[in-house]
């Protein structure tokens, strides 16, 4: 079938379409009727005057419409020009050989096949050349009066009119009529693309609907590892720290007991070894403090991880520092100095925290320096700073 068109013009041409395709039907069954009436003259030619005439006229009326058969496969309007000519003839030689000029009223009959075969321009020029005919004199029949022919000329414009305004309703619903048709077709074509397009939206989303289960399958895969993974560590973490925390004990113990009592061994200890102790001493309880902080990564995982705040003396704080990292400076001959105020206030902070801070700070600053030393200060300042 071919494509819909919007334009009004294509619209126009296939209404006219189907009008001559009415009219080709027409033309197929007027064309036996017009046998038919030929022969029925045949069976009724004795009860004319003339019934050979009449009977020729009815025989020739058959042959002579063979022909619209053939023409109507070669040319729509040549079929049915030869078909109304025929009719035409037919009608005269009737009026002739019956002798009775009413007999003309009948040219009404090819003047309203003009109508319904050949549209209005065919019509007018079909009912144009009738009154021709009729009003020029050149019909062989001698009592033809002009008060007849007027009557013919009248009935044939007429009945061409009358046949013209009833068809434009016809005309007017073939247009509306292929107008909605298009309009179905458009909207036809439509649903089918949008069908097509749900049908792809559907099979899409069916798609993602089997990647969302397969990835929930594999989230829920992943989750179970995870949670195995992190009992496992914590197994580990547990086990490690347990396993540090005895050697470490006894380290604190051995110490504590040789710090507080140096005279039990029955000799008098150097004072560099009862320093050197102290630093033990105090890095074996930073150490202990680590292994703590080691047991509450799991709270660090979920942010359960609270400060512990306690009034705390900077100048202890970051003396027992230095202290704990002074065996790398020395190691290095490098100097370390502090340089604290006397009148720092006691601070609420987390002592454990901040040391570890101080003693990084201090390590990566023993290790990054290769000569002099360093200086740590702490004083109040009235500067407030802020974070953002």
């Amino acid at each position: 079938m071919n494509p819909i068109s919007d334009d009004p013009l294509d619209v126009k041409q296939n209404a006219q379409a189907v009008l001559r395709n009415i009219a080709g039907e027409s033309l197929q069954i007027a064309t036996p009727i017009l046998a038919l009436s030929g022969l029925l003259l045949i069976l009724t030619a004795h009860l004319f005057p003339e019934p050979q005439s009449v009977g020729t006229l009815g025989l020739l009326t058959i042959v002579l419409t063979l022909p619209t058969l053939a023409l109507r496969h070669m040319s729509h309007v040549a079929a049915s020009a030869w078909l109304i000519a025929v009719c035409t003839l037919a009608i005269v030689l009737l009026a002739k050989w019956v002798a009775s000029p009413v007999t003309l009223c009948l040219l009404l009959v090819p003047a309203a096949l003009s109508s319904i075969f050949l549209g209005v321009p065919g019509a007018i020029i079909g009912s144009a050349l009738l009154t021709t005919l009729v009003v020029s004199g050149c019909l062989p029949i001698a009592s033809v009066t002009p008060e007849i022919s007027a009557v013919v000329v009248a009935g044939i414009w007429i009945n061409v009119s009358l046949l013209l305004l009833a068809s434009r309703p016809l005309r007017g619903t073939i247009l509306w009529s292929w107008f909605n048709y298009r309009e179905s077709r458009a909207a036809l074509d439509t649903a089918r693309d949008t069908q097509l397009q749900l049908k792809e939206a559907l099979k899409a989303l069916g798609q993602a609907n089997e990647q969302l289960v397969r990835l929930d399958r594999r989230t829920r895969a992943l989750r179970q590892e995870a949670e195995e993974a992190r009992r496992v560590k914590e197994q580990f973490v547990a086990n490690v720290s347990h396993e540090l925390r005895t050697p470490i004990n006894m380290v604190l113990g051995f110490a504590g007991v040789i710090a507080k009592a140096p005279d039990m061994y029955g000799i008098k200890l150097p004072g560099a070894l009862l320093a050197d102790l102290d630093v033990i001493l105090r890095n074996s309880q930073h150490l202990s403090e680590l292994i703590d902080d080691i047991l509450d990564l799991s709270r660090v995982e979920t942010g359960r991880w609270a400060l512990t705040r306690e009034p705390v003396s900077l100048r202890e704080l970051i003396e027992a520092a230095t202290t704990a990292v002074r065996p790398l400076f020395e190691s290095k001959q490098l100097y370390l100095r502090t340089e604290i105020a006397n009148d720092l206030p006691t601070l609420s902070l987390d002592h454990t925290r901040i040391r570890e801070v101080i003693l990084n700070l201090l390590s990566n600053a023993g290790r990054a320096t290769d000569e002099g030393g360093v200086t740590v200060r702490a004083f109040e300042s009235a500067q407030r700073f802020s974070s953002k």
